[in-house]
């Protein structure tokens, strides 16, 4: 359950990631997720660092769904819910599990770059 929740947070905060911040309206951040998401070929995985993620198609579905709107962050500012997660991924270690499976590393990152 955790996975699913780490991967949909990595899926849905990386395009503000790689597009930047300077994004001035919500029209210009949802066009360009629609654009980075259908200049990938279908079928195949987004890379974010060298990590693999779900395929393109699986992404492109989500965001379509939510009208390219972005997840995880508001107006360019993470949510309660991405500190949550964050949180809980760092406890995970008190449960026997490695942090880093996780993507802990490639989401502090996210989070310094916000």
């Amino acid at each position: 359950m955790i996975q699913k929740f780490i991967l949909l947070f990595l899926i849905m905060v990386f395009p503000l990631f790689l597009l930047g911040k300077d994004l001035s309206s919500q029209g210009e951040i949802r066009d360009q997720i629609r654009i980075k998401l259908e200049i990938v070929q279908p079928g195949q995985p987004l890379t974010i660092r060298d990590q693999s993620l779900k395929t393109s198609d699986e992404i492109y579905a989500f965001y379509s769904n939510r009208a390219f709107r972005e997840a995880w962050s508001s107006d360019g500012i993470l949510t309660e819910l991405a500190y949550e997660l964050r949180f809980e991924i760092r406890q995970s270690k008190f449960d026997g599990l490695n942090p880093q499976a996780y993507h802990l590393g490639l989401i502090d990152a996210f989070f310094c770059n916000f």
